[in-house]
């Protein structure tokens, strides 16, 4: 067990790569053994006729340059009809200047292997209603939109393992007149919101409010506070006009609850679940939720620090 045991395995696709989007899945052979390993993934391609090759990322700024895993002996424990998901995950449907994630078939593939029965598929609502290849045209016909509905639903026939919950995270207006996020889960129609989205510059203007949100949605759908509490960087209440959900957003009666763990147990953690004991002592009830807001964070979390300069970065 001491031992340090290093396997390697190379594969070759030989493929002209000429899309914005690509992926295959390489499945390693665990041969029975177990515990925590480091992986580390070499790519070598031709860019322009230009050899060039990079270890696990081609991140200039990152100082990360391996994955971490953990293959355990145990399954999930699933007494008393227990189920495992993510409520807050973004596909690569999320595709903008900054932020991304993976396509849905891989998605659903990924959260079998790890023991999750479902996960929801949180895009940005300003994301969604984009035009193919572009971050700042609206589609009027909603093609981004109306596709990913049909591919999920048609991942979920096919796919036994995991559920795809269609979803999205909308942005709209607190009672302050900020930007803030809720998560929507299962509603069949769309629903519009960019004010925070970088779009349009220096438009903050939102479709829906706190409050005004639940007369459009659906009776299958939920909505909830996404990471109500987490503090918001000066450069995106400056630039977005984001803000936080205050009292008055919170105890909107058709809310379902609030997101108060979002990906780690932080400050930001600390603080919503301080303010959801606060609520149960004023007699007002509202179920509790975690997700991970995964944005193309494969194993490593990674954020913009300062544009163009530095990454946030952490296992």
């Amino acid at each position: 067990q001491n031992k340090k045991k290093r396997n390697s395995l190379t594969h070759k696709f030989g493929l002209n790569i000429d899309n914005p989007w690509w992926e295959e899945i390489i499945e390693l052979p665990t041969d029975g053994f177990t515990g925590e390993h480091k992986i580390e993934v070499h790519f070598a391609y031709l860019c322009n006729g230009e050899l060039k090759s990079c270890v696990t990322h081609n991140y200039p700024q990152s100082k990360i340059h391996f994955l971490k895993t953990n293959i355990s002996k145990h399954t999930y424990p699933r007494k008393n009809k227990v189920q495992y998901g993510d409520l807050h995950y973004h596909t690569n449907l999320t595709d903008d200047m900054v932020e991304f994630g993976a396509s849905i078939p891989a998605s659903a593939r990924v959260s079998a292997a790890i023991g999750l029965d479902f996960f929801c598929t949180t895009d940005h609502s300003y994301d969604l209603d984009d035009m193919e290849g572009s971050w700042t045209e609206t589609d009027p016909h909603l093609k981004k939109w109306n596709d990913s509905r049909i591919q999920i639903k048609q991942e979920n026939e096919i796919n036994e393992n995991v559920l795809i919950i269609p979803s999205e995270e909308l942005s709209l207006h607190n009672a302050k007149g900020q930007n803030v996020h809720a998560l929507i889960l299962n509603n069949p129609t769309f629903m519009p919101g960019a004010g925070d989205g970088g779009e349009k510059p220096f438009d903050f203007s939102a479709d829906f409010t706190t409050s005004t949100v639940h007369e459009e949605l659906e009776d299958t759908a939920l909505c909830i506070a996404a990471h109500p509490y987490n503090h918001i960087p000066r450069l995106q209440r400056g630039l977005f006009k984001r803000g936080t959900w205050g009292r008055k957003d919170v105890t909107e009666k058709n809310l379902a609850g609030l997101q108060i763990l979002n990906g780690v147990d932080d400050g930001d953690f600390r603080r919503g679940l301080k303010a959801w004991k606060t609520l149960l002592l004023i007699g007002i009830k509202k179920y509790i939720y975690a997700g991970n807001d995964a944005h193309g964070n494969f194993n490593i979390f990674r954020q913009i620090k300062t544009p163009f300069v530095s990454l946030r970065e952490a296992h």
